[in-house]
C-alpha cells in the first residue's frame, strides 16, 4: 500500500485562499501551476503512480487573510472517493473558541480525520499558550496535526521554525504531529524534535527528492526510519518523478515504512 500524507486539493476554491503575492510568485516560478485541477485529476494521478490513499489538507486563514477553503468542500471530495481520500480539517487558531467549535463539527458531522495548521499563512506561534485549548480538543478527538514548517514562497518565516512545534509536542505527548517539508532550512530542528518526541513525524512534501538536503536522506535511512512520511506534491511536480527519485534514495524497507507503516501509525488506520 502507498499512502501520501500531504496533498492540497488544487481547486479554484483552494487557490482562491492564497494571497496575491503567493499566486504571483507561483506563476513566476512554475508557469501554469496555479491553473485549477479537479479532484478527479488527483485520483487519476494516483492510479497512474500506484498510490492508494491521499490525505487532503485545506487551509483556513479567516483571521490573517479573510480567506479559507471550507471543510465542507474537503468532506465532499472524500464522499466522492471514500476509498482513496482521507480529509483533514483546517481552522484558524486565532479565531478562538469558534475554531474549536468548527473543528468539532468537521470531525463529528463531516467525518474529517485530522487538522492542518499553517503558522506562516495563519500568522501564529504554535507554542503560544492561548492556542492550547485547540490542541486539547485534538487530543480529546484523537486527531493528528500536520504543521507547515520551513520555507514558503513569499511568506513570513519567523513562525515556521519547528522549534515551536517541539514545545507543543513536549506539552502534549499523546498528540500525533507531522512536521511538513522536513522544515527546511530548519531540518536539524525537525530531526531533533522527531528524535526527542515519540509523537512527531516529518514528511517530504514539496520536494523533488533528489534535491532534498543529504541529511534528510541520511536520517530517513537511519535513526528516523520510523518517522519519515512520503508524499508527492501533486500537481507541483510529476508524481512519477517523485516516486522514482524517492525509490532511488532510500532503502526498500524505508520505502515501505515511509508510504505504508508510518502513515498507518500516524493516521491510526489500524
Amino acid at each position: 500500500m502507498k499512502i501520501q500524507v500531504h496533498i492540497h486539493p488544487w481547486t479554484e476554491e483552494f487557490l482562491g485562499m492564497f494571497p496575491d503575492y503567493l499566486i504571483e510568485r507561483y506563476n513566476r516560478s512554475y508557469p501554469g501551476f496555479t491553473n485549477p485541477r479537479p479532484i478527479d485529476d488527483l485520483v487519476e494521478d494516483m492510479d497512474e503512480n500506484g498510490i492508494d490513499i491521499s490525505v487532503l489538507l485545506p487551509i483556513d486563514c479567516t483571521v490573517s487573510l479573510g480567506k479559507k477553503m471550507s471543510n465542507d468542500s474537503i468532506a465532499d471530495m472524500v464522499k466522492k472517493f471514500p476509498d482513496r481520500l482521507i480529509g483533514f480539517a483546517s481552522v484558524d487558531p486565532r479565531a478562538g473558541k469558534s475554531a474549536i467549535f468548527e473543528l468539532e463539527r468537521a470531525v463529528k458531522e463531516l467525518g474529517l480525520k485530522g487538522l492542518k495548521l499553517h503558522p506562516s499563512l495563519q500568522e501564529f506561534y504554535p507554542n503560544d499558550k492561548q492556542y492550547y485549548p485547540l490542541y486539547e480538543k485534538c487530543v480529546e478527538l484523537d486527531l493528528p496535526i500536520t504543521w507547515h514548517c520551513g520555507m514558503g514562497f513569499g511568506m513570513r518565516h519567523i513562525t515556521a521554525d519547528p522549534i515551536y512545534v517541539d514545545e507543543v509536542a513536549f506539552d502534549f505527548p499523546q498528540l500525533r504531529m507531522n512536521i511538513a517539508h522536513a522544515a527546511w532550512p530548519w531540518h536539524e530542528n525537525c530531526f531533533m524534535t522527531c528524535l526527542a518526541r515519540d509523537n512527531v513525524y516529518f514528511d517530504i512534501n514539496a520536494w523533488r527528492p533528489k534535491f532534498l538536503p543529504p541529511r534528510v536522506i541520511e536520517y530517513a535511512n537511519t535513526v528516523l526510519t520510523n518517522k519519515v512520511l512520503f508524499s508527492t506534491s501533486f500537481p507541483e511536480f510529476p508524481s512519477k518523478l517523485v516516486v522514482e527519485q524517492w525509490q532511488a534514495l532510500v532503502r526498500e524497507d524505508v520505502l515501505k515504512k515511509s508510504w505504508e507503516d508510518n502513515p498507518i501509525r500516524f493516521l491510526k488506520l489500524e
